[in-house]
């Protein structure tokens, strides 16, 4: 079985030699849809979000349409060794290049994640047995580890599997929403 380390290394350069990031379009629409679904049906409206990069899961489309439709979007914004959550409420205006060069939210403002209904997450590689690989640096696992919340991670099929061994810090996907549907986590975690 590979080890996480190896498999987010392997994972990183298979998603690096995407060359054209609009072909993924179709793809990001599908997740998009499924997200918006899953989160209508739960009626959350406060909705802690990321900004996507390069070969994430392109999500912007629905977070110009969730807040038209009155969600209460929280981007995260490096904060030491953690992630604080800040209320967004304009993408253009209230966003700027931060730390790695991702969007960032420019207010102060912290919200307790406890209050946050819903996070969505990107990742380099999830499983069904609710194991995320980030990209290793563990902002996520600091953040969230004890935490209660409802954690959804989006990818697409190709960087979804079965199962991944997971280590005693990570916080565990609930579900996983990619462009063939909304997974939910078959292992309980104790």
């Amino acid at each position: 079985m590979e080890r996480k380390a190896e498999m987010r290394e392997k994972m990183l350069k298979l998603l690096k030699s995407i060359k054209n990031y609009s072909s993924l379009d179709e793809k990001n629409e599908k997740i998009g849809i499924f997200l918006k679904n899953f989160i209508e049906e739960k009626n959350f409206k406060k909705i802690g979000v990321f900004s996507p990069q390069g070969w994430e899961v392109n999500l912007w489309n629905l977070w110009r349409s969730g807040l038209r439709n009155g969600w209460r979007l929280f981007f995260p914004k490096i904060d030491g060794k953690i992630l604080s959550y800040i209320h967004v409420s304009n993408l253009d205006t209230e966003l700027a290049d931060g730390v790695f060069g991702i969007k960032e939210p420019v207010g102060k403002n912290k919200e307790d994640i406890e209050n946050i209904d819903l996070f969505v997450f990107p990742g380099v590689a999830f499983s069904r047995n609710g194991v995320r690989i980030g990209r290793g640096r563990g902002y996520v696992d600091r953040t969230f580890f004890g935490k209660n919340g409802l954690m959804v991670g989006v990818c697409y099929h190709f960087q979804l599997f079965d199962f991944i061994l997971r280590d005693p810090w990570d916080v565990k996907m609930n579900f996983v929403i990619t462009e063939k549907g909304i997974f939910k986590s078959k292992e309980v975690w104790i």
